[in-house]
């Protein structure tokens, strides 16, 4: 039997635990969208041209760069494919 106490504890440990995931979630999505920047930047490519590989609106590409948007994990390895690079090397830079 679990007693209020320690149903109330059990569950501020599963918070505790949610927010260092999404913290490092958060971090790691803040560095590969930091890295891809950056390879755009080097290559010079523009977020139209994004948008263009993505068939999306410029604006979308606007919104998950400044992270108000996310995308699914098919269109980051998309995303990944119109700049040329590969996922997994964008992962170890």
């Amino acid at each position: 039997m679990v007693y209020p106490k320690e149903e109330k504890q059990a569950t501020n440990k599963e918070q505790k635990m949610s927010n260092i995931y999404k913290a490092e979630a958060k971090r790691i999505s803040d560095n590969f969208f930091e890295k891809i920047r950056e390879v755009m930047e080097q290559r010079g490519i523009k977020q139209v041209e994004i948008a263009q590989g993505l068939e999306m609106t410029e604006s979308n590409v606007s919104h998950i760069f400044a992270r108000k948007n996310t995308l699914s994990l098919e269109k980051i390895l998309q995303l990944c494919d119109t700049i040329g690079v590969d996922f997994n090397t964008v992962l170890r830079r």
